[in-house]
């Protein structure tokens, strides 16, 4: 009996500091890569988050674009849906006199500013686009869920010239269904 007693004591005692571990470890890694004091509200945060545009160097923010309506989505390099829906975005200019924004984020954690500015010239895109960090990405997934950083949903969020955000629905979106949805909500 008492072995069987043992072993259930070791095998608690090694549960309750691999949790702790993780709990420790998670902890740390949130505060370092933050750089925010704690207490502050993430979920809006990724508005006046400094973001420097690939193409012209400029130091933008989500905020500073305000008075506009800003299309805003996620992406990775390598992902065909998010491609598709970037074009469909560029393609509004020919469709419609409606003003916009566009504000691509990639948000593959290994990018870098060489390859997406290549991505750019290859696929003949315009806009403001910009690596996303990693508390940009968090403060995005704290507002609109997870669905933010999956590409293959092509995810893209709407922000009014007001300051009101919505993300539209998951998928490839025509470039009609993002004016509709533009002179509706905007």
């Amino acid at each position: 009996m008492n072995s069987g007693g043992g072993s259930c004591s070791y095998l608690c005692i090694f549960t309750l500091i691999l949790v702790l571990s993780i709990c420790i470890a998670a902890c740390g890694c949130i505060r370092e890569e933050t750089g925010y004091a704690s207490g502050v509200d993430e979920t809006q945060e990724w508005r006046s988050i400094p973001l420097q545009d690939v193409s012209t160097r400029e130091i933008f923010t989500i905020e500073s674009l305000n008075g506009s309506s800003i299309l805003l989505f996620t992406f990775t390099t390598s992902c065909p849906v998010c491609i598709q829906q970037q074009k469909e975005i560029m393609s509004l200019a020919m469709i419609s006199s409606y003003p916009i924004i566009p504000v691509g984020l990639d948000i593959e954690p290994n990018a870098d500013e060489e390859s997406l500015g290549t991505y750019l010239q290859r696929n003949g895109l315009s806009g403001y686009y910009a690596l996303s960090p990693p508390y940009m990405t968090r403060s995005l997934v704290n507002s609109f869920g997870m669905e933010i950083i999956s590409p293959a949903t092509a995810p893209v969020v709407m922000v009014c010239p007001q300051g009101e955000a919505k993300k539209l629905r998951a998928g490839l979106k025509p470039a009609t269904e993002v004016l509709e949805a533009l002179q509706q909500e905007c």
